[in-house]
């Protein structure tokens, strides 16, 4: 599995990131093939969105032009991202700049497509807004989805001990998580 590994592992400890139960991965993928699919990607002609180019180096609070464009969609409107490396993985949930900043490193053992959702702490939890998601193509760019503003559903993660997750590898509890966000502590 991809957290294990231990760039990723490593990753998760600098940035007090969460490893999510492999169900949330195949609960996202299971939304993602309702959209029309070319060979190995969303069939990006047929689903409004935006291209967004990462710039090279830097960090998130350098990013001015990335960061008013991806805020700008559906996915950058949360505070957290979801990261998913296959419907049969465990995901990854991290604050959005730790993560855009490191989308190469995170699914560098990943080649290809790859998809994350927004995320965001409420009072009774956490919520991942599997239709609020991005496209990172391995490379510079970041294709958002875009909606016509309706209403969109979360998936409340329920709390407990998450099953399908690796031994060793630290999880969320969504109400400690939710406590954290009301600190001010983000993930940590």
């Amino acid at each position: 599995m991809r957290v294990d590994q231990q760039h990723v592992s490593e990753w998760i400890e600098r940035h007090g990131a969460r490893v999510l139960p492999v169900e949330e991965s195949a609960r996202f993928h299971e939304v993602l093939l309702r959209f029309p699919w070319s060979a190995s990607h969303v069939r990006w002609s047929e689903v409004p969105h935006r291209a967004i180019e990462l710039p090279e180096g830097g960090a998130w609070g350098e990013w001015g032009e990335f960061q008013r464009a991806f805020k700008g969609s559906p996915v950058g409107s949360h505070d957290f991202l979801f990261l998913m490396y296959g419907p049969g993985e465990p995901g990854l949930l991290c604050r959005v700049a730790d993560g855009i900043e490191d989308l190469d490193l995170l699914y560098s053992s990943a080649p290809g497509p790859r998809y994350f959702c927004g995320a965001d702490a409420t009072e009774t939890g956490l919520i991942l807004f599997f239709e609020d998601f991005a496209e990172y193509d391995g490379a510079f760019t970041v294709v958002a989805r875009l909606t016509g503003g309706g209403f969109r559903q979360g998936v409340g993660v329920p709390t407990g001990v998450p099953t399908g997750v690796p031994t060793g590898v630290p999880t969320v509890d969504p109400a400690a998580l939710v406590a954290a966000v009301k600190r001010g502590a983000g993930l940590r």
